[in-house]
């Protein structure tokens, strides 16, 4: 069985690849994975890798973005589609992103930007049916799903990935933290693989592992409420150590 993996940082194996959900699910016997992943990407940007890849597969994971990103940016920014302008972001930008990402809100409207991300889905789905390819929508958000309400939708939805990332709790030096909370004191970029622990990454994987055998249609899964988790993430016990050693707060 051959897989396309197509999304951001939620579908890009690098560079904690041992840990992600990606290499969890190629694990599995007669699974050859391939991805066609990026982080800080756009919606846009996947669904141009997914039309030139797609009729490769057997099956198609599809981790779609949130709408709000620059749906194109020049290939020199590839990556930066995230930045929108959000303040506290710990990147550097130089002068052109900053000066593009002032006129965001008047460039992009949010009805377009929804109206955008609706016709991606919908396409991904209908061009996986008329190819017979099996495929599961990953990763969208509580705050998103009304873009993704749609009868013509067959394949099984996975919502609220970003959600479960976020609550994702740590056990650190006896004391217990939100994750993204804890990264943010350190002021580190997210060390997780796909923003999730690497137990979580393996019961997602489990689960794409059992909806592909099962050939499951007609699902639509929110991640946080109808699925158990592995909670607190044990810090220690895993690569981010070395990671976070070199930071003053850590040491």
């Amino acid at each position: 069985m051959k897989i396309g993996v197509f999304g951001d940082s939620f579908a890009d194996p690098n560079p904690w690849r041992e840990t992600s959900w990606i290499h969890y699910l190629a694990n599995e016997e007669n699974i050859e994975v391939e991805t066609f992943s990026a982080s800080g990407t756009s919606h846009w940007w996947s669904y141009k890798e997914f039309l030139n890849n797609y009729t490769k597969f057997d099956v198609v994971i599809f981790c779609h973005t949130s709408h709000m990103r620059w749906p194109y940016l020049p290939k020199e920014y590839h990556g930066r589609e995230w930045n929108v302008g959000y303040e506290g972001k710990n990147i550097t930008s130089d002068d052109f992103q900053n000066n593009i990402n002032r006129f965001f809100g008047d460039v992009f409207e949010t009805p377009l930007l929804e109206f955008i991300s609706s016709s991606i889905l919908k396409e991904v789905n209908h061009l996986c049916k008329q190819e017979n390819i099996y495929l599961i929508n990953l990763g969208m958000d509580t705050d998103d799903r009304g873009i993704y309400q749609s009868s013509e939708i067959d394949y099984p939805i996975l919502t609220n990935l970003n959600s479960l990332s976020r609550l994702e709790r740590t056990r650190l030096k006896g004391k217990e933290y939100n994750t993204c909370e804890l990264l943010s004191k350190l002021k580190t970029f997210d060390v997780r693989a796909n923003h999730l622990s690497p137990a979580n990454n393996r019961l997602l994987a489990n689960l794409l592992h059992k909806l592909i055998n099962e050939n499951a249609m007609n699902l639509n899964i929110d991640l946080v409420s109808n699925q158990t988790w592995s909670m607190p993430w044990e810090i220690y016990d895993t690569a981010v150590d070395e990671k976070l050693k070199g930071i003053e707060w850590w040491t």
